[in-house]
């Protein structure tokens, strides 16, 4: 195989496992504005009955689980995740 050929198909499986990813990202994206919905109808059950908006060792068993499955950068991702929802539920 020449060096050519062989270049095009390394560039068109990189463009194909991108295509992938990017399908992967949207997905993400839909799963999380859907986890943010359901927090938001959660806070607002909660609230209906006199709770806190938010219930911080809910927050805490779900950074713990993402910690446990991806380490320290686990945490962080949980927390932004979190953070996001908090701000998705300003917005509604």
């Amino acid at each position: 195989m020449d060096t050519d050929t062989e270049a095009e198909q390394v560039t068109n499986a990189i463009g194909a496992h991108r295509a992938h990813i990017d399908v992967i990202d949207q997905e993400i994206k839909r799963l999380i504005m859907l986890r943010s919905v359901r927090s938001q109808e959660i806070v607002s059950l909660r609230m209906s009955i006199g709770g806190t908006r938010r219930a911080l060792s809910r927050e805490r068993e779900v950074i713990a689980n993402y910690q446990l499955s991806f380490g320290y950068e686990g945490a962080v991702l949980a927390e932004y995740i979190l953070k996001i929802s908090r701000k998705w539920e300003q917005v509604k």
